[in-house]
């Protein structure tokens, strides 16, 4: 299941919104699903740069306690904001997977889903590889800032309209170490 966040209108930039502790829980949780899902599948990590670095780490060691150790890790980069707040037209390939996706079980990692532009041109490219099996993984998702039809198939958290960063998601580069997810635009001091 899911878990809704709200955000109360009294919270300011840099209010934590999900502590790291919530966090650890959630992926604890989400953990025992991915392991029944992938346990005896030779399976293929393929974490979203940049953001989605930290969780999709996270994500390869906690399945690898798991008894999930047939896997492999790589990266895609996709630009979709170029500079600041507002995602561009159409997300852009920057560096393609270095293993070859056919026949493998895939898990596309991405720290959020926003639009659903990148994650949906994403698993398209990755489909037409012909993998075995292909699922999605957010830590959050914002289905109502939604502009094509996409739901990750595992999701952290589902949160509203609000400028999100930490644990890996930034605000122009800033605040992606924080282990928190805060509300931003927020400059650390």
């Amino acid at each position: 299941m899911k878990q809704q966040f709200e955000v109360p209108e009294s919270y300011k930039e840099g209010d934590i919104l999900i502590s790291s502790e919530e966090i650890d829980n959630r992926l604890d949780e989400l953990i025992l699903q991915l392991a029944k899902e992938y346990r005896d599948k030779q399976l293929l990590l393929i974490g979203l740069l940049t953001g989605a670095a930290w969780v999709t780490v996270d994500v390869l060691e906690r399945l690898h306690v798991s008894g999930v150790t047939d896997a492999q890790l790589t990266f895609m980069k996709v630009s979709s904001y170029r500079n600041g707040t507002k995602a561009t037209s159409s997300p852009r390939i920057e560096h393609d997977v270095v293993v070859n996706p056919q026949g493998r079980h895939i898990l596309l990692v991405d720290d959020i889903a926003d639009t659903g532009k990148t994650l949906s041109e994403v698993v398209a490219l990755l489909k037409s590889k012909e993998a075995a099996s292909l699922n999605t993984f957010v830590l959050v998702d914002k289905p109502s800032r939604r502009e094509v039809a996409f739901t990750p198939d595992f999701c952290g958290f589902v949160i509203p309209d609000v400028w999100v960063q930490g644990r890996g998601m930034d605000s122009d580069g800033y605040g992606r170490g924080d282990p928190n997810i805060r509300k931003g635009p927020y400059r650390y001091k």
